[in-house]
């Protein structure tokens, strides 16, 4: 084929090739999950509420410089036990290894207390596993945000929006709490060619969230996002916001009360299974949106205030990880040819059709090759 019909055709073939999301490693299946080490270090854990799901029941947890500390379940319900006998509501079995496995069978909270009248030292919750239906429509986008090493940040919140332990909620949306502060983040775009509702929702990280691997922490375990109207403004991330979230664990979805399960004991910890048999923890984010034809900039950030600094650095104050690239995964469901991702927005209309310019160059470019023809022909005569 002619090279000049051959480039041509490659082009207009371009135009054709849809937006296709490629599912990235971040989410976790049940199998994968119980494949992992759970672990709690009584040294670095001390007046936590941890919570551990019981994707594959039992579930063992290495309890790591606990030797020393007792154990009680509070419901004494017989679902915990270790090496030396069963875990009751006395409150006196003895951890005597500074390595020792806790194996957890059902629901039950777990107390360590430093002697058995003790208070309270720590509270590890087992928690069922929940099913969750896959929102309405179709599975549009399945991508992740990736927060580099040296990522942007923005500021949000002031003093005086401050309530309870420093958290505002964005946009005044109940449900979208976050600490004030400063805050990395990432943007992916997204273009509405068809009005309607369309459901954004979290459902993996990487580092696993420390919510799913006890003992792991990272600033992603309670990841935060926002869609808004046009592009993000970093200097005004309090408005023009469509709709966002921070933990399904206090939503009604489909009916269904999610902070039931969150209630059990105070422990703020639920655990579920997608339809497609994802594994998802309540600190993840839900939410649907009414959204009208337009571009639409996706805000994934944390919960936690966190500055590029302290990201790049693994530290923000007593807690310590190991800095790195970190990814939230996150689909889009909705109308299947409604919405799509976008590296860029579109260039606002300018009265004039986009195919004449396309068209009026290939013909340019068929006259420059013609004279370029007649020229070598004229040159050999």
């Amino acid at each position: 084929m002619n090279k000049v019909v051959t480039s041509v055709v490659a082009a207009l073939a371009s135009f054709a090739i849809p937006f296709v999301a490629v599912a990235p490693a971040s989410a976790l299946t049940p199998l994968e999950i119980s494949n992992l080490t759970q672990t709690f270090d009584c040294d670095t854990m001390s007046y936590t509420n941890q919570g551990v799901g019981l994707w594959d029941s039992p579930v063992d947890v290495l309890l790591v410089n606990c030797d020393g500390y007792y154990l009680g379940d509070q419901d004494n319900t017989g679902d915990a036990e270790t090496e030396d006998g069963t875990v009751d509501s006395s409150g006196t079995l003895l951890v005597n290894d500074v390595n020792e496995l806790l194996t957890l069978s059902g629901e039950v909270d777990v107390y360590f207390l430093t002697d058995p009248g003790a208070n309270d030292f720590a509270m590890l919750a087992a928690r069922d596993i929940y099913d969750m239906a896959n929102p309405a429509g179709s599975l549009v986008v399945d991508s992740a945000g990736t927060i580099s090493l040296d990522p942007v940040q923005f500021t949000i919140g002031s003093q005086q929006d401050i309530t309870d332990e420093n958290e505002i909620t964005i946009d005044g949306n109940g449900d979208c709490g976050i600490l004030a502060g400063d805050h990395i983040y990432t943007i992916q775009r997204f273009h509405v060619t068809i009005a309607g509702q369309y459901t954004f929702r979290v459902v993996g990280t990487d580092p696993v969230s420390s919510y799913i691997q006890v003992g792991q922490y990272n600033p992603i375990s309670d990841p935060m996002i926002a869609l808004y109207d046009g592009e993000f403004d970093p200097a005004n991330a309090d408005s023009a916001v469509e709709g966002c979230n921070d933990d399904f664990n206090d939503l009604t979805i489909d009916g269904y009360n999610w902070s039931i399960p969150n209630s059990q004991s105070d422990a703020d910890h639920v655990y579920a299974t997608t339809e497609d048999g994802t594994a998802i923890e309540g600190h993840f984010p839900v939410f649907t949106a009414d959204l009208a034809v337009g571009d639409y900039s996706m805000l994934v950030t944390t919960f936690d205030n966190l500055s590029a600094e302290e990201w790049a650095n693994g530290q923000h104050g007593e807690y310590v990880w190991e800095a790195g690239v970190g990814t939230i995964e996150y689909e889009v469901w909705g109308n299947p040819v409604g919405i799509e991702a976008v590296d860029e927005f579109a260039l606002a209309s300018t009265g004039v059709d986009p195919s004449f310019g396309l068209w009026s160059g290939l013909a340019l470019a068929g006259t420059g090759v013609a004279i370029t023809v007649a020229r070598r022909r004229a040159q050999r005569s």
